[in-house]
C-alpha cells in the first residue's frame, strides 16, 4: 500500500481491503463517481458479515467519501433492486444519514 496511517493492529485483527483492478482505475478525480449502487453493495456486505457495528467500522475506516462526485443510481441498479432487501436499504440509508450526511444533501 502506498499510503498508510500510523496505527497498530492486534494479533487477532481482521483486515478487509478491496483493490480495484488496474484496468478499472479512474485516474482523473473529476471522472471518479461514487455511485450509490456500490455503496449499497459495500455496506450490505459489511452488515451481513458483522452487523451494525461493522457497518460503522467500515464507514469510519474507509477513505474517499466524496459528495462532490456522488451519484444516486440506486433506481437504475439491478444489483441494488434485486439483491438488497428494502429493510437493508433502509438500514443503509439510516447509516448514511448518520455517518455520511453530505451524501444525502
Amino acid at each position: 500500500l502506498s499510503e498508510t496511517k500510523d496505527f497498530e493492529l492486534n494479533s487477532n485483527s481482521a483486515v478487509y481491503a478491496y483493490i480495484v483492478p488496474e484496468h478499472l482505475v479512474v485516474k482523473s478525480d473529476h471522472q471518479r463517481i461514487l455511485k450509490q449502487a456500490y455503496i449499497d453493495k459495500f455496506l450490505s456486505g459489511c452488515l451481513e458479515i458483522g452487523g451494525h457495528g461493522f457497518v460503522v467500522e467500515c464507514i469510519e475506516t474507509t477513505d474517499g467519501w466524496n459528495a462532490e462526485h456522488y451519484e444516486n443510481d440506486r433506481d437504475q441498479s439491478i444489483f441494488s433492486m434485486k439483491n438488497i432487501s428494502k429493510q437493508t436499504i433502509t438500514i443503509i440509508d439510516d447509516f448514511i444519514s448518520a455517518k455520511l450526511p453530505l451524501l444525502k444533501q
